[in-house]
């Protein structure tokens, strides 16, 4: 049975994937930018969900209030949209794909061999030594 909390999470975090991936696929700058800002609300409204109020709201007044708008600012006075696109050929989005694999493995493979959780054998003995003595 789902509850409401559930349904709030899956809500803002949906909402949240969809304005990501808006602010890396879109191919207009004023787009990329709104989508950005929608993402980072959606990160205010998960800490809120998480009863953490002080940095939903620094979340809202530094890097939307101040960080977002500084970069809708400079897209509107660069007017970058008003150039033409480059176009993407095959070979480069082949190229960008075996780098995000290549990446993605080195990250995966860092994280699975990780000692998480494990303290260091040096680490236990020296814990030891100090209850022994105390």
């Amino acid at each position: 049975m789902i509850n409401l909390p559930d349904t709030v999470f899956v809500l803002i975090a949906g909402m949240m994937l969809i304005a990501a991936a808006g602010a890396v696929w879109l191919k207009n700058v004023f787009y990329n930018a709104l989508c950005l800002i929608a993402c980072l609300f959606g990160v205010a409204c998960l800490f809120i969900y998480l009863n953490a109020e002080f940095l939903a709201v620094m979340q809202v007044i530094i890097y939307i209030g101040a960080i977002a708008v500084a970069i809708l600012f400079v897209i509107m006075l660069s007017h970058p949209m008003a150039r033409r696109h480059a176009e993407r050929s095959g070979a480069t989005l082949a190229r960008s794909a075996v780098l995000a694999g290549a990446l993605f493995a080195l990250l995966a493979k860092a994280v699975l061999s990780a000692a998480w959780g494990r303290v260091p054998a040096k680490v236990r003995r020296a814990r030891s030594a100090r209850r022994s003595s105390a």
